[in-house]
């Protein structure tokens, strides 16, 4: 009995651990699917799923993204799991080793080295660039690529994960910084 009205049935209730867990797996599984996506996989509501995908946001297990004029889920933990054969593929892991042991490489290089048609290398590297494992500088007239550290992806993460506390008025400047430097100290920046 609920305001003088009786209810009928139990109420439905999701388990929010195994209703997460289920939406990080599918994530890390499928890195870059779309909200429109998830919500077609995961049956809950839209309003819990939303909940849901902040939490784990704000956890640091999962990252947001624009690409294609759609917002798109990405594992938090880019370069580490992608060389571990997480989401990366066998040519995005060659091209990413070729790029770390040489860098600055061009797409006319790595298709000399590889054979992998330039339409493939592009998108490879586009997607790569996107999802921070590599960037690029403009070299001549064409495109240099770089490897990116993974310790340096880490900082940024827990960095990021600062600011939106700061934002949300959850630090005052003092613990800000303080937090701050001691992130760099982990993570050896600024030396």
């Amino acid at each position: 009995m609920a305001c003088g009205v009786a209810l009928k049935g139990p109420a439905k209730e999701t388990d929010p651990p195994k209703t997460q867990k289920a939406i990080s797996k599918l994530v890390h599984n499928q890195p870059g699917i779309s909200y429109t996506d998830i919500v077609t996989v995961i049956s809950v509501p839209e309003s819990t799923l939303r909940y849901h995908l902040i939490q784990l946001e704000r956890s640091g297990e999962i990252r947001k993204g624009r690409s294609q004029g759609r917002i798109r889920y990405f594992p938090a933990t880019r370069a580490p799991s992608s060389l571990s054969g997480g989401p990366m593929s066998a040519q995005q892991r060659q091209l990413w080793n070729m790029v770390a042991d040489r860098p600055g490489m061009t797409v006319r290089d790595l298709q000399k080295k590889t054979g992998i048609p330039k339409a493939n290398l592009y998108y490879h590297l586009r997607s790569m660039v996107e999802y921070g494992t590599l960037f690029q500088k403009r070299k001549g007239r064409s495109m240099a690529y770089y490897h990116r550290d993974p310790a340096e992806l880490e900082y940024e993460r827990e960095l990021r994960l600062l600011i939106w506390d700061l934002i949300r008025g959850k630090l005052d400047e003092a613990t800000y910084g303080s937090r701050k430097e001691k992130l760099k100290i982990k993570h050896g920046i600024g030396k």
